[in-house]
């Protein structure tokens, strides 16, 4: 009997106990009711095994049982399995007589198993196969009622739409190895080709059931297409990831037998490959040569010495010009006050003419703020001359500001305060 997959796979063991749990789900009263290492299953194959040979025709004893299960299980794993077998009745007395000591096995347990083996090898669409080929087998030496037909082709038909979602779900939420399994396991294309037989023997024999082994087929057709999108997604996938599980083993072999050499080579058609290169470079032999090499005296004059750091701070100098722009500025806006004696610049800005207007502005709104020596005010009124240089200009006053009373010169360049210009003589 076919051993259970190796414990070498934890994946592939999760994923048949899975399997079991599945299949054993209808009759379960709750769900703790599959096994949940397989370890429990090799019992129940080492106890068949024990059964299937002469020395079991009367019957074998809890002590014969107990050492055809010392491979795979310690004494008091045995004590468990064993009684759950004869509460369940896979195990029974060979007489009624208590304490008789001897039991035989129920045959059916052992027809359960070889389904679960048939479920790990091929999956579940094997069953629906197997309904299918005994409808066609009932068709064809004419065993089955019509009745009995129809019930045939219904659950087919079921098993296939079951089938078909089941494989897109797949394709669409789980991750590759597993559809990988899926594909080894389930994914059966040959169901289309026995429905279409099914379909043309009931044409024949039960004609007004023509229409259900027609929607037999069209559901086969449905379970072909998520076939081949599995086996798509399995293909695109894979060649992204570089993974070499999506064949078995014996399909590379066979494929590098059989293949052509321009079938195998076109495998590596999008790969890069380097060029051989040596061991050595040519760069490490040139340093190891260099290294190796006698050192000539170095000859040529001394380097020059590093220059001191710069007294000066450029920093420094650009504030001091900073401030020098600054004070150039004040001075401007101290002569214009000055020279128009009320502050008001309209006739001094018309005098000045294009561009010593602009240059005078731009003085002035250097001097001109909040936290500056004066203010500079603007009139919403708009004074138009089109024949003069300046066509339109709005009337401007400067005036000191009262915050920044005090020498509005501010300490010169050099530490000293300077006074504003004397303008008496000019008056």
């Amino acid at each position: 009997m076919p051993s259970p997959p190796s414990s070498d796979d934890p994946s592939s063991n999760a994923g048949f106990l899975r399997q079991i749990g599945a299949l054993i789900a209808p009759l379960a009263k709750n769900s703790d009711a599959p096994i949940g290492d397989l370890r429990h299953l090799a019992v129940a194959e080492k106890v068949f095994d024990a059964y299937a040979t002469a020395l079991a025709e009367d019957g074998l004893s809890k002590g014969d049982l107990r050492e055809a299960c010392d491979e795979v299980c310690d004494e008091q794993a045995f004590e468990q399995r064993f009684g759950t077998f004869t509460s369940l009745e896979m195990l029974k007395p060979t007489t009624d007589k208590p304490h008789h000591g001897r039991y035989f096995l129920d045959p059916n347990s052992m027809a359960v198993l070889i389904a679960v083996e048939r479920l790990r090898d091929h999956g579940g669409i094997s069953e629906l196969l197997g309904l299918l080929d005994r409808t066609r087998a009932d068709l064809e030496h004419g065993r089955a009622s019509e009745h009995e037909i129809r019930d045939a082709l219904r659950q087919s038909q079921r098993f296939l739409n079951v089938f078909t979602d089941y494989l897109r779900h797949m394709i669409r939420s789980r991750p590759l190895r597993e559809l990988i399994e899926e594909r080894r396991r389930s994914s059966r294309e040959d169901a289309l080709e026995r429905a279409q037989v099914v379909h043309g023997l009931v044409a024949e024999r039960f004609r007004h059931l023509d229409r259900m082994a027609l929607d037999l087929v069209m559901a086969a057709e449905r379970y072909v297409e998520a076939c081949s999108e599995l086996i798509h997604h399995l293909h695109a996938n894979g060649v992204h990831a570089r993974d070499l599980g999506i064949l078995r083993y014996d399909q590379y072999r066979d494929a590098s037998l059989t293949a052509s050499i321009e079938d195998l080579s076109a495998v590596f058609d999008d790969i890069l490959v380097d060029p051989p290169e040596p061991g050595v470079t040519a760069m490490a032999v040139a340093d190891a040569v260099e290294s190796l090499a006698p050192r000539r005296p170095e000859t040529g004059p001394p380097p020059r010495p590093e220059a001191p750091p710069p007294a000066d701070d450029p920093l420094a100098g650009i504030e001091r010009r900073r401030k020098a722009d600054r004070r150039v500025s004040r001075d401007q806006a101290e002569l214009a006050l000055h020279e128009q004696g009320n502050g008001d610049l309209t006739a001094l800005m018309r005098r000045l003419g294009w561009p010593g207007l602009i240059l005078l502005l731009a003085d002035l709104f250097k001097a001109c703020g909040p936290d500056q020596p004066f203010l500079l005010e603007t009139a919403d009124v708009l004074l138009v001359e089109p024949g003069s240089e300046v066509t339109y200009l709005s009337p401007v006053r400067l005036i000191r500001n009262p915050k920044e009373a005090g020498d509005v010169f501010g300490p010169g360049t050099d530490g000293s305060h300077t006074a504003p210009p004397d303008t008496s003589e000019e008056a």
